[in-house]
């Protein structure tokens, strides 16, 4: 009987995606309480003057405490041309994140320091 109001009192909240790295859009949502976990999937490409990367896919799972996340993304690649280090382009990597709300209104910011990249989200709160 105890989970039911938990349940009522957590907020879900949905979010646009920007990631200026390969300009990636996609979606995020977040279930939370105090505590709570987020998922977020994108798409972009890398455009460099003579090398690109078609087709970036990221998926990302984490978790959240207060206004703070952790999560793991994997990394999906397609058409590749030019010469890339390797460990920018494994497909497990981890980023930290967080965010603020103003009434319905939620901005966050995540980060993956291991391929030097990051990401912006706008959400509604509901």
């Amino acid at each position: 009987m105890l989970f039911v109001p938990l349940l009522l009192s957590a907020q879900s909240t949905i979010f646009l995606v920007y990631q200026p790295t390969d300009r990636g859009l996609g979606l995020r949502y977040d279930y939370q309480k105090e505590m709570g976990f987020y998922t977020s999937v994108t798409k972009g490409d890398y455009q460099f003057i003579e090398s690109y990367v078609k087709n970036h896919r990221k998926i990302a799972i984490g978790g959240l405490y207060k206004a703070f996340s952790l999560g793991l993304s994997y990394h999906k690649y397609g058409e590749i041309k030019g010469n890339f280090n390797g460990r920018g382009l494994k497909p497990f990597s981890f980023e930290v994140g967080g965010k603020v709300k103003a009434n319905r209104l939620c901005v966050g910011i995540r980060a993956d320091f291991l391929k030097r990249e990051g990401s912006t989200d706008v959400g509604f709160n509901f």
